[in-house]
């Protein structure tokens, strides 16, 4: 089972896209994974059927399906 959800990749898409000044070795560490598989999740190397860019709507429609 993986550690980050849809709705952490559309998150932290989000934040990535939004200029988040908090580092990735910081968010691997948060979520529990590497930091490459946080990069791959954040830039579109995997989590491909997710958006790229995720819009605030999108976000909440993330949370509301937990």
């Amino acid at each position: 089972m993986s550690k980050l959800t849809e709705f952490h990749v559309i998150y932290l898409r989000y934040l990535s896209g939004k200029g988040s000044e908090v580092p990735h070795k910081t968010l691997a560490r948060q979520y529990g994974v590497s930091l490459t598989t946080l990069s791959r999740a954040i830039d579109g190397r995997s989590w491909k059927h997710l958006p790229l860019s995720p819009t605030r709507a999108q976000v909440h429609e993330a949370f509301e399906a937990l």
